[in-house]
């Protein structure tokens, strides 16, 4: 309730409307409503899980999460200018003409819009809520503006509905971002070529860059890349700019539908499917009180996989003197489940003859070993 509140009511008190807008909202029966709706499941889930979903959720994922680094996720003051960048790419290229258009410091002005024109102001103070509020955080991960997509979406449509329907606009602010849209596809083209080299040293993703060659993601990628920002100089040296929009659009589409999301596949082969795969074999191969220990890497989509309780241990040092303690202090059941990479698995200094494999996908190995090994 936080962030819309924030967006709204910064937006009616600039406009001078705060009063008048809040009582016609009837914020008290919305309150109540949304209490009804949500208050039984955080009921039944207190009583289900207790404090620790107190102190987890309220705590750590909401309080902590705002006011210090969570997970090794901190970023410097301009992370979401970067995120912003690049998740609304090509579209935010254009978002500081669309939003100079508004002339959003001249408030008498828009004071006296009626309300109906006021969507693009709205539009800003949403934008501009989100994106401080999760600057302001200290933790900091590129979903967290996701909610700010929409809103730059209705600035940047604003803005090219404006140029095809008015008398469009040439400025040196348009030319230049003009000049940054086409920019930006050739260094498109250039990442789509040099990506295999960016896996290299990756010890999840150590098959991606024969993947990538052989899918024919790089062939078909770069060529739409390129071609996009060819047709987009064509028409910039004709002084067809307002019909940019167009070509973003089909070269954003044929980018996603022949590059990104075949990508995104051989990415999610190589990184999500081994621990949905593994995550399945444990479920399978779980003996009676068995525990599930992950090291290495933190991923809490194992708890859901598996359906059952998942211990994180942050690096192989770590694990082995946190598995002698384990089997000291709880003996019984005799054996415990071990999932991780090769590397972090070896660095632990188990032999072969030491443990059970159950299962290796990808990169990932899920072993059985009897806590005796660790007394």
């Amino acid at each position: 309730m936080v962030i819309p509140a924030l967006a709204i009511g910064l937006f009616l008190l600039y406009v001078g409307k705060f009063r008048e807008v809040v009582r016609e909202m009837r914020v008290l029966w919305g309150i109540a409503i949304i209490l009804l709706l949500a208050v039984p499941w955080y009921i039944l889930v207190t009583l289900a899980n207790g404090e620790a979903f107190i102190d987890s959720f309220f705590g750590y994922h909401n309080l902590e999460r705002f006011t210090s680094v969570v997970n090794h996720h901190r970023g410097p003051w301009y992370f979401y200018f970067e995120i912003v960048l690049l998740g609304f790419a090509p579209w935010s290229i254009f978002l500081p003409v669309a939003i100079a258009r508004l002339q959003f410091w001249k408030r008498s002005i828009w004071q006296n819009q009626p309300r109906s024109q006021q969507l693009g102001l709205f539009a800003l103070f949403w934008f501009g809520s989100v994106f401080g509020f999760f600057t302001i955080a200290v933790t900091k991960l590129p979903s967290y503006v996701l909610p700010l997509i929409p809103a730059a979406g209705i600035l940047v449509a604003l803005f090219w509905s404006e140029q095809l329907v008015q008398t469009p606009r040439s400025g040196w602010g348009i030319k230049l971002s003009a000049v940054l849209n086409m920019a930006f596809f050739l260094a498109v083209m250039g990442a789509i070529i040099y990506s295999p080299n960016l896996f290299q040293d990756d010890p999840i993703l150590i098959n991606m860059p024969s993947l990538l060659e052989k899918s024919g993601v790089i062939v078909s990628g770069a060529p739409i890349a390129g071609a996009t920002a060819l047709i987009g100089l064509v028409l910039m040296l004709r002084h067809q700019i307002r019909w940019l929009w167009l070509v973003n659009i089909v070269g954003l589409l044929a980018l996603l539908s022949f590059t990104l999301m075949p990508a995104i596949f051989l990415f999610d082969s190589q990184r999500q499917l081994p621990l949905r795969q593994l995550s399945q074999v444990a479920a399978q191969e779980r003996q009676t009180g068995e525990g599930l220990i992950m090291i290495g890497f933190k991923k809490p989509s194992v708890v859901f996989y598996t359906q059952q309780r998942v211990t994180f241990l942050a690096g192989a040092d770590r694990a082995v003197s946190a598995l002698k303690e384990i089997a000291v202090k709880h003996p019984t059941p005799p054996s415990v489940m071990l999932l991780g990479t090769v590397g972090n698995l070896n660095a632990t200094d188990l032999k072969p003859e030491q443990y059970q494999k159950l299962g290796q996908a990808g990169n990932y190995q899920l072993i059985r070993v009897s806590k005796s090994t660790f007394t």
